[in-house]
């Protein structure tokens, strides 16, 4: 048994991170029923041709975010289009949407008036900056997040241009947020019989994420600056670049319990003598001269050669990689991270699994991103519509 098989979920949402929480929903079991425009879809199925991915035969973000569900495609701004959603929302466990507040309002599927004909109903609704406030029917994009939530000031060297997000990364942990969110929701149904609305943002996802340098600032009032490497407070939690031009991280914040296996490591017994480097207060004290030290030591042997000198020690570090080798990464394959699935039009195998693993009752994904439209008949018929009702909703145009 799936641990969510037997709830229904509604969703009307876009993009990435409403999406991303579907598909998290449908691993774990539920029923998730995609409403999308008849004839538009949702954009992710033309995101190939945008020019934020590479571009490739296989629409591999559309997959990832939307294996497993049914995609209804109907138009809601028609008034039998939007009473054909009050039907299913009716029946459904559970809503989910990252659209705008004021598009939900004048559709006529907010909270108020899903929650007037299903009490029960859970009602999760994805913002780019909240429900309140100036910004809160702003339309909301990960990358506008990631600016705006300080982790774009923070990141990468002071003279340089301050890096990009990687693809959808918030809009991936508010995805995560918003499925804990749902299941928990659900949990308090079961005691109280009563549903509840449940809102989260991609800018208060991105402040939790960076919620040490924020809470530091929401202490003391000082910004956090944008240091060097060159300048990290404590050495040992820090790049360096390896002779073959690869680079690890150490991440060793205690470094005193370190300091000698470390420099065994290093083949440098003067540096663990050195009285300027004796203690992890003079560490961090001399930390340019340390890292300069390092960074002549590192750049002497190969990342391979690194790992085997650092193989069986005490010590905290990693490789820095790129994807392709995090894909033959043995714990990402013993680990089952990236999900078995045999494409049935693709044959390709593989998808990237929910991060949380229930051992008893595990997520699957069982079926691959849905055509336009391929289920609106059979959802329909679901919802109790008969064939003459699904004939008349596609003489007006509602339904392809």
């Amino acid at each position: 048994m799936l641990p969510l098989e037997g709830i229904t979920v509604v969703e009307l949402a876009a993009w990435m991170s409403g999406p991303a929480c579907g598909a998290i929903l449908g691993d774990w079991g539920a029923t998730v029923i995609k409403i999308e425009h008849p004839v538009r879809g949702d954009p992710m199925r033309g995101i190939l041709s945008i020019g934020v991915i590479p571009v490739g035969a296989i629409n591999y973000l559309w997959e990832l975010d939307n294996r497993n569900k049914k995609s209804l495609a109907i138009d809601l701004k028609q008034e039998s289009g939007r009473r054909a959603v009050l039907r299913l929302a009716e029946r459904a466990d559970v809503f989910l949407t990252n659209l705008q507040v004021g598009e939900l309002g004048r559709l006529g599927v907010d909270y108020p008036a899903l929650s007037e004909v299903n009490p029960q109903l859970i009602y999760a609704h994805i913002t780019g900056y909240g429900e309140a406030g100036p910004d809160s029917d702003r339309p909301g994009f990960d990358l506008g997040a990631w600016a705006r939530s300080g982790f774009m000031a923070t990141l990468g060297e002071p003279d340089s241009v301050p890096p990009l997000s990687p693809v959808g990364n918030f809009d991936r942990v508010t995805a995560m947020f918003a499925a804990g969110g749902i299941a928990l929701a659900l949990f308090v149904r079961s005691r109280t019989g009563k549903g509840q609305k449940l809102s989260l943002s991609l800018l208060g996802s991105a402040l939790w994420c960076g919620g040490i340098y924020a809470q530091a600032v929401a202490c003391t009032g000082r910004d956090i600056p944008r240091l060097s490497r060159r300048e990290a407070g404590n050495p040992l939690y820090n790049s360096y670049q390896t002779r073959d031009g690869r680079w690890l991280v150490l991440i060793m914040l205690q470094t005193d319990l370190y300091w000698h296996q470390f420099c065994e490591a290093l083949g440098e017994p003067g540096l663990e003598a050195d009285p300027r480097f004796d203690s992890h207060r003079n560490r961090c004290a001399r930390n340019r001269e340390l890292i300069a030290r390092l960074d002549e030591v590192f750049a002497r042997l190969t990342l391979e050669e690194w790992r085997q000198r650092f193989g069986g020690k005490d010590i905290l570090w990693e490789p820095v990689q790129t994807f392709a080798q995090v894909a033959v990464d043995p714990q990402v394959e013993a680990n089952r991270y990236l999900a078995p699935f045999q494409h049935p039009t693709f044959g390709w195998g593989k998808l990237v699994a929910a991060p949380v693993t229930l051992h008893e009752t595990p997520g699957t994904v069982r079926a691959g991103g849905p055509q336009l439209g391929q289920h609106t008949e059979e959802v329909l018929l679901g919802a109790g519509y008969s064939w003459d009702d699904i004939a008349a909703l596609k003489e007006s145009g509602v339904i392809p």
